[in-house]
């Protein structure tokens, strides 16, 4: 939840500028922000280290809550390269970059885990593998002294003031979208109980593979692409209307598939005793399809200069995610009532975001002479 906010979203504002001289200095605000929030969550963590272990779940981690600053700052520090290395399409690095990450973070996990039951190997496999990958992005950046000579005090407070509206409306709003992501983890086991959650989230999990595997690279080259054109003075409609195409080509076939073979694909492949998630999935798939296009062309938004209409809706989709749950809880809806509402609400909520994205893009094209 931290790692959200800790830039200010500066880093969002790093693939904007037309000059590489702009763009490393917006680096170093997020780095200077980064570096304060950080070290601000050590001296609170010093401070309230005993009354945190009060917390039957901060107790059983113990002396590694010394390590959420450090956490914090990777997270906040691999967001701001990735940007950089987007800005300069170093799309393969990148990609280097999160194999690295995934496979030191599966070594070191599973060897300590060998040797010592507990917390010590997932959470120091996540804090070493997070230093192997941010490094790997670090050296395109570092190996440029020319690039590094010219960020400068004046140049830094100047494009602070720039893109402001970054901290002032979209860090706020990112941080609430978060906690409405995570609303179904904390709310539907009080709800259903745990094991119908399990159920959700397996098929949640599930449903959304190839939005995780593909939706993020393509959101990343869309907008260094979207960037690109509204600097150089080039509509950026048609290319806009051709990705959406692309990622419906993509995202239906995995629709219809999980829709039509769902129930079967879960019992063959999980066995009987998830046989509900399969009968969850087709619900979920519906969903899939609809925000693995919006999300994915959303930085229309940081692109466009449109801060306020993100927040809107960010803060909009908290709000109504809220008042699901709070209906379902009040109405005493089953699950299957609760899912399709859900549903309903998902579709419903991703079309207004659609539309502001289109109406932002629309807005660029106006301003191109």
């Amino acid at each position: 939840i931290f790692g959200v906010i800790i830039n200010g979203r500066y880093e969002l504002a790093i693939v904007l500028p037309k000059t590489d001289e702009d763009a490393i200095n917006i680096l170093s605000i997020s780095l200077i922000l980064n570096l304060t929030i950080s070290l601000f969550l050590l001296i609170l963590v010093i401070l309230l280290y005993e009354y945190f272990l009060k917390f039957p779940v901060i107790k059983e981690i113990g002396i590694w809550l010394y390590f959420i600053p450090l956490v914090v700052f990777l997270i906040g520090f691999w967001k701001m390269l990735n940007y950089f290395n987007i800005r300069k399409k170093q799309f393969k690095d990148i990609a280097k970059a999160t194999i690295i990450k995934s496979i030191v973070l599966a070594a070191v996990q599973l060897s300590i885990g060998f040797i010592k039951s507990g917390v010590t190997g997932l959470i120091s496999g996540q804090i070493i593998s997070q230093l192997f990958a941010n490094s790997k992005l670090l050296l395109n950046i570092i190996k440029d002294k020319v690039l590094l000579s010219k960020i400068s005090r004046v140049k830094i407070i100047s494009l602070a003031k720039k893109y402001k509206n970054f901290p002032k409306y979209d860090a706020p709003s990112s941080l609430s979208n978060t906690i409405a992501l995570h609303l179904p983890s904390l709310l539907l086991p009080k709800l259903f109980g745990l094991t119908m959650t399990g159920y959700f989230f397996l098929a949640h999990k599930i449903v959304a593979i190839p939005s995780s595997l593909l939706g993020k690279s393509i959101s990343e080259v869309f907008m260094q692409e979207m960037s690109a054109k509204k600097n150089m003075k080039i509509k950026c409609w048609p290319f806009f209307i051709k990705t959406v195409k692309h990622l419906l080509l993509i995202g239906t076939p995995v629709l219809i598939l999980i829709a039509l073979l769902g129930p079967y694909l879960f019992l063959i492949i999980f066995g009987e005793e998830w046989k509900v998630s399969g009968e969850i999935a087709p619900y979920l798939a519906v969903v899939f399809l609809i925000n693995f296009v919006v999300s994915t062309v959303s930085p229309v938004f940081s692109v466009s200069g449109q801060q306020k209409r993100s927040a809107f809706w960010r803060y909009l989709y908290f709000i109504t995610s809220l008042s699901i749950f709070v209906f379902s809880l009040m109405a005493g809806l089953k699950f299957f009532e609760f899912l399709l509402l859900y549903v309903i609400h998902e579709i419903l909520l991703y079309l207004i975001q659609f539309y502001l994205i289109v109406k932002s893009v629309r807005q660029i094209d106006e301003r191109i002479i």
